[in-house]
This record gives C-alpha cells, structure tokens and sequence, in this order.
C-alpha cells in the first residue's frame, strides 16, 4: 500500500488521489484511523467503484486498479 504524501490527481476521475497499491481492507483500515466523523454509508457506483462516505469527506474506492480516491 502506498500513501500519496503530496496532491495527485487520477487521469480517469479527477479526484485526489489517497492510496494506491491497496485492498479494499486496507482502505477501510486507513479511513478508520482518520478522524473523519461519524461513518454515512457505502454505495456501490460500479461493480468494481464504491463510494464510501463520512461526515468530513467522502470517498471513491477503484477496486480494479487499487485507488483510494478523495472528493
């Protein structure tokens, strides 16, 4: 899993990128040691793509490729 220490953003969505190189657990694992606020809810956008909500932010988790997005 690699962390993005600096502002990328992904040539297909636009978004920041957060993580790369990560499972879905680690993702999951990642966003619940960020302070974040109470947990909204999930949403599959793609068979592969799940947007994963906070209070503070959300978030787009690109199975097929790994991504840990911000938006």
């Amino acid at each position: 899993m690699k962390k993005f220490r600096v502002s990328c953003k992904d040539q297909i969505t636009g978004l920041e990128m957060i993580l790369s190189e990560c499972s879905f657990n680690e993702a999951c694992a990642f966003l619940e040691e960020q302070n974040l606020g109470k947990y909204l809810g999930m949403e599959a956008k793609a068979p592969d793509v799940s947007s994963i909500a906070f209070e503070k932010r959300k978030f787009l988790y690109d199975e097929a490729r790994g991504y840990l997005m911000g938006y």
